[in-house]
């Protein structure tokens, strides 16, 4: 096993982790009765986790070499999916989500750093290729608490089994990481990121937002807005993770080809268009196609801006802020789109990812730091 696919596995579980989790929202929501207002402000803790971790984890960065880091994170993060499924209340499932933010954010910023050192140790693109992984994950998490759900087995139990076998996956695969980022030497107090990071930061935000909502509110629209059953709305994630990995498996080709920031400006629009069509033809097979070419869209967005961030010395701090403005729009997207769809319906709030996929493609041209950073802008 290369390196590369045992980064591509790391990558895959930690999919599999947020598909599941994300699958089992609808149910929770409904068994809660919880408000999409209540609930989303719940659904924030698990960003203001993210937000903590991100700190913490870029600083480490400097010091520890990704490969450890990423191997300690992932051997406790498939178990912490048990954590909000089995909270009897919105006040533990919160409580539960900070921790779950927090262990997913310090693998997914290593996964990333791991992966940059990587792609520049062996010269071609493989960013989208290892984002695939992750996609391909969110699709057999979700396919697997849909399955559970279907053949009325408690998405809790479901989610346990899921949970061992990731586990024995990440202690293979874990062997043969390769060395990945390593400490830097003579490394010492607070490394600070980059201010040619900034405009990547701020990019993100609306990506993010776009990419967020549609994975915490996706099921709950087909629920809601299109009336579709429990085991259907549970399919809306699969869905928007198939698109992502569809896109993400030709992502480096195509990158390599047309540069960055063309691929990420079309990708936004075709997202806004997906959004559209399914907002405007209300049945349940649209709202899953539109999910995955959604997915399509919003594919290769992401890990372009990570692998430019990492590339702008100091790496990790400069990762670790574009991750935290990432975070920042989970923070913010749950409560704005619960109290949104609470006061237009889930129609309405579903608008507001068409905005923020329009101005991001007008916005993506105009990022300076594309300018001093190639590995953004052109070919790989």
């Amino acid at each position: 096993m290369s390196p590369r696919l045992a980064s591509f596995l790391f990558f895959l579980v930690n999919g599999v982790v947020i598909g599941t989790w994300v699958a089992a929202i609808p149910g929770i929501k409904d068994d809660l009765g919880a408000s999409g207002t209540d609930f989303g402000f719940a659904l924030l803790f698990a960003p203001l986790g993210a937000l903590v971790a991100q700190q913490v984890t870029g600083q480490m960065l400097v010091r520890i070499s990704s490969r450890r880091i990423l191997t300690a994170s992932a051997l406790v993060f498939p178990w912490l999916v048990l954590l909000p499924i089995a909270a009897p209340s919105l006040l533990l499932v919160a409580a539960a989500l900070f921790v779950f933010g927090y262990t997913n954010t310090t693998m997914d910023v290593s996964m990333n750093a791991h992966g940059v050192a990587l792609e520049d140790a062996g010269g071609k693109s493989i960013m989208s290729g290892l984002h695939a992984g992750w996609s391909l994950g969110g699709i057999v998490g979700a396919m697997a608490i849909a399955l559970a759900i279907a053949v009325d087995v408690a998405p809790l139990m479901g989610a346990f089994v899921v949970a061992v076998l990731l586990w024995l996956l990440v202690v293979v695969a874990a062997r043969r990481l390769g060395t990945g980022s390593v400490r830097t030497e003579g490394a010492s107090g607070i490394h600070l990121p980059s201010r040619a990071v900034l405009p990547l930061a701020g990019l993100i935000v609306l990506i993010a937002f776009v990419e967020g909502g549609l994975t915490d509110w996706g099921g709950v629209y087909l629920d809601e807005g299109v009336g579709a059953s429990e085991s259907v709305a549970a399919m809306a994630y699969a869905a928007l993770s198939l698109g992502l990995f569809v896109g993400r498996m030709g992502g480096d080709w195509v990158k390599d080809r047309i540069g960055a920031i063309r691929l990420t400006q079309l990708g936004m629009l075709l997202t806004a268009a997906a959004i559209v069509a399914f907002l405007l033809v209300a049945e349940p097979w649209v709202g899953l196609a539109g999910m995955f070419v959604a997915g399509l869209g919003l594919a290769n967005t992401i890990p372009q801006i990570f692998a430019a961030a990492g590339r702008i010395p100091p790496g990790g701090p400069s990762l670790s802020a574009v991750f935290t403005t990432l975070t920042l729009a989970f923070v913010v997207g749950p409560p704005l789109i619960g109290v949104t769809s609470d006061a237009l319906g889930i129609e309405g709030a579903f608008w507001l990812f068409v905005v923020a996929s329009l101005v991001a493609a007008l916005l993506v041209a105009r990022v300076p730091s594309a300018e001093t950073n190639p590995r953004f802008r052109a070919n790989g």
